[in-house]
């Protein structure tokens, strides 16, 4: 069986820049739990650590020294379609013909002026950056303080939106084996960073009534999406992300703010909610809870139920 390489800095490859060994290391470990093939690894793991995976996966981890590895995060096997998949503004514009909403799409400093919240933060989001990284957030009135970060990106084009008042952030992750979506929702920090996803039981999706009214036309919108992806080429996992937030009219939903045509911390979730023979769960960074990475790291995952 050819070993797998978590190239876990999927924006930062798509961009042509190495991937950070920090954060393939972060995700290397989580590999262990939910696939079978070895893992070409960036670090040594003590052999207590592989028998405590082995004792609560089933499987016991094969952490190798091999270049000749297949990608698993990302396939980057056709880069131009994955790079148009991952865009910001690809998703942006094909949630823009099935929803209105605020924001927009600039590509000089006229169209951001244009756009900029006169009554708040902006929300500044380049095309590619994952984990907060190429996000700027603009008080009003402080744009030519702060032009000078954005001004740089403008030629591949920028997404433009107000600082919304998020309440819950949700994904919907497309299972190709399965032929259908799933859904979870998502923690993150105050730089829209993820630290965890809670996967709910099918049928009890733990939302409250107007969410799921909210959420019936996405699901609807979500399979035409399906069907474009898929016959633009990619056939393998993606998700959508999305999130709730306070408006002058009550909460408000946000169909889309990326796009991720790969696997997902939602797809290591969900497969780690089978692993481990359980309908639910959180795979979050934390101290409690089952410990899924080793004694020490850096990115302390755990798994709760």
């Amino acid at each position: 069986m050819r070993p797998i390489r978590v190239n876990a800095d999927y924006d930062e490859v798509l961009a042509g820049r190495p991937p950070r060994a920090l954060q393939v290391r972060a995700i290397e470990c989580l590999a262990f739990w939910v696939q079978d093939a070895p893992v070409a690894v960036e670090g040594e793991y003590a052999e207590d650590y592989l028998i405590h995976v082995a004792h609560h996966s089933g499987r016991m981890p094969r952490p190798v020294r091999d270049r000749d590895a297949q990608n698993w995060w990302g396939q980057l096997t056709d880069l131009p379609l994955e790079r148009r998949l991952n865009s910001k503004l690809w998703a942006r514009n094909w949630w823009a013909n099935h929803y209105r909403y605020e924001g927009g799409v600039a590509f000089d400093e006229a169209s951001v002026l244009a756009l900029l919240n006169p009554n708040g933060a902006t929300l500044v989001k380049r095309d590619h950056g994952m984990s907060g990284r190429g996000h700027w957030v603009i008080p009003a009135d402080e744009w030519e303080a702060q032009k000078a970060r954005v001004l740089p990106w403008l030629a591949d084009g920028v997404v433009v939106e107000p600082l919304y008042a998020r309440t819950q952030d949700v994904s919907a992750l497309w299972l190709p084996e399965e032929n259908r979506f799933i859904y979870y929702r998502n923690q993150v920090d105050a730089r829209f960073q993820w630290r965890g996803c809670r996967i709910e039981r099918e049928g009890a999706p733990n939302f409250d009534v107007a969410q799921e009214r909210a959420l019936a036309p996405w699901r609807e919108q979500l399979d035409l999406l399906a069907r474009d992806v898929r016959s633009a080429g990619h056939l393998g996992p993606f998700s959508v992300d999305a999130f709730f937030y306070r408006g002058n009219d009550g909460e408000l939903f946000m169909p889309c703010t990326e796009i991720n045509a790969r696997k997902t911390m939602g797809w290591v979730a969900y497969n780690l909610a089978k692993c481990l023979g359980q309908d639910g769960g959180c795979l979050e960074l934390g101290t409690e809870g089952l410990a899924l990475a080793p004694a020490g790291s850096a990115f302390p995952w755990v798994w709760r139920t």
